[in-house]
């Protein structure tokens, strides 16, 4: 077994680690750790903890050997760009960072960020960005160090999960169900890569398993419905969930049910050879995508940086200067005196050309952030008119309304004013995306009331409407969502008429 790394994930004070390589072409799972850190152990101190993890990896024979921190969804940021391509590429892991920086819960937080590319639409990329809190790494750093181990690599487990479960056809999407040791993570693939996941907190079972399906059902769905409110999102057309055993086959039936899309099991049987074959790997087997060959993975640990192109050129430029030089040498000194005029006048431009190069590409993203502020000041709704018009809708006798509350989830669309596929960075145009989110509760004397005021609300072109909780019961909630900014004679005038 080639290229042998221990993979490791620590969350909620349970350690899974296990060797992994490739061989023949594969990538093989070996020897394998998942226990939990004693009560004795305070899960706060990097220290008992890091003593503590090297000895459970010393009594497996894993110690020794350099370390990849698979992060899971609680440990890691992760949010989807769409970014106008720079005119120098060296520039866009920092237009990345920035971005990344705005999106951190605290301001201000330093953090170790990376990204992958998912596509490119004329010059626009497509992004998914990656940031570990600074803290959280060096954490992580102070324990492995504790206990004698060096840490090499930060990936995601997302995407390892990813590689394992394979990419879907293009312009269709699929979710894949990565069971753990003390948590669930759902991943949305797209032909592109990893575009977004959602942690669940929940042990492997050893007793409730019916319950354990049905919420990761229900978790599975609510990430569904997530993703496809997105303007950019594609038709799921499959799901898996990793590993082979009963469990995994009861989530993957549920899963398919939530979705209504086929859902099966992905085995370790001729992909992942272990060494005890008895052994369903299904808590770690989302792990040995770490071992899968030509499939891209962000690490955090050593993330893109820009790289210094301009030296290589000038390096180049006098290297022919030199060569020049000694052609020309011999037509004399008033010749050679000469060159030496026209080198500087060249240098001199040269130094002009990269200064109003740079200016040039410094005022292209100022622009670009006043306009992105500009149109994303104006992506929120006119909650005043949706108020009004929601009330007309739920307003009834028998109806008591308890709670009426709305969140913008706007956002802002970056591309030609004239819908052309083809457009420079230059006269592209930012434009607000307005997505509204109302959250209707109340009480009803009978259930039909419900359906009239839930039917109301359906059949007014500006909302879609998604009910949450039981059906039953003298209960009212609905989530009504709306793309619109105004409620009145504009937005009846985009949709074709009123309700």
């Amino acid at each position: 077994m080639s290229g042998v790394r221990v993979a490791m994930e620590w969350h909620a004070g349970w350690l899974t680690a296990v060797a992994v390589g490739r061989e023949k072409g594969r990538p093989r799972l070996g020897k394998v750790v998942c226990a939990r850190l004693p009560e004795s152990v305070s899960a706060e101190d990097a220290q008992a903890v890091g003593l503590w993890v090297g000895e459970q990896l010393r009594q497996a024979g894993l110690a020794g050997k350099p370390v990849a921190w698979v992060a899971g969804r609680g440990d890691v940021l992760l949010k989807r760009l769409s970014l106008p391509k720079p005119p120098v590429e060296n520039q866009l892991p920092a237009m990345v960072r920035l971005q990344m920086a705005r999106a951190m819960p605290v301001a201000g937080t330093d953090a170790a960020t990376d990204y992958a590319v998912l596509g490119q639409q004329d010059d626009t990329l497509d992004l998914l960005g990656a940031s570990v809190p600074a803290e959280r790494l060096e954490w992580m750093r102070s324990m492995l160090s504790a206990g004698k181990l060096k840490l090499g690599m930060v990936v995601l487990r997302a995407q390892c999960s990813a590689c394992l479960a394979g990419f879907p056809d293009e312009g269709k999407a699929r979710i894949v169900v990565s069971p753990g040791a003390s948590s669930v993570e759902v991943v949305v693939l797209e032909p592109g890569g990893v575009v977004t996941s959602r942690g669940i907190d929940a042990t492997w079972p050893a007793g409730d398993q019916e319950g354990f399906v049905r919420r990761i059902a229900v978790e599975v769905k609510r990430t569904w419905m997530g993703y496809r409110s997105s303007s950019a999102s594609l038709a799921v057309a499959s799901a898996v969930v990793l590993g082979g055993s009963a469990l995994c086959e009861s989530i993957a039936q549920a899963v398919g049910e939530a979705i209504e899309a086929p859902a099966t099991t992905l085995g370790h049987d001729g992909l992942i050879v272990t060494d005890d074959p008895s052994q369903d790997p299904a808590r770690w087997l989302a792990m040995g995508g770490l071992g899968v060959a030509m499939c891209e993975r962000v690490d955090l640990l050593n993330p893109k940086r820009g790289k210094a192109t301009r030296s290589k050129v000038r390096e180049r430029a006098l290297l022919a200067v030199m060569g020049v030089v000694a052609v020309v040498g011999g037509s004399g000194a008033w010749a050679y005196v000469r060159l030496g005029d026209l080198e500087s006048q060249a240098a001199a431009l040269e130094r002009q050309r990269t200064s109003l190069q740079n200016d040039y590409a410094q005022m292209l993203l100022l622009r670009s952030r006043v306009d992105h502020l500009r149109a994303l000041r104006d992506s929120r709704p006119q909650w005043t008119g949706h108020l009004e018009r929601v009330m007309g809708h739920v307003t009834a006798e028998g109806v008591r309304l308890d709670v009426l509350s709305g969140v913008s989830r706007g956002g802002v669309w970056f591309g030609d004013l004239k819908d052309q596929r083809s457009f420079s960075f230059v006269t592209a145009e930012y434009r607000p995306d307005v997505r509204g989110l109302l959250s209707v509760q109340g009480v009803v004397e009978h259930r039909e009331l419900a359906g009239m005021v839930r039917g109301r609300l359906v059949n007014d072109p500006l909302y879609l409407v998604q009910t949450q909780g039981p059906d039953a019961g003298d209960g009212l909630k609905l989530d009504v969502l709306t793309t619109h900014r105004v409620a009145g004679d504009r937005a009846e005038a985009a949709t074709g008429g009123g309700p």
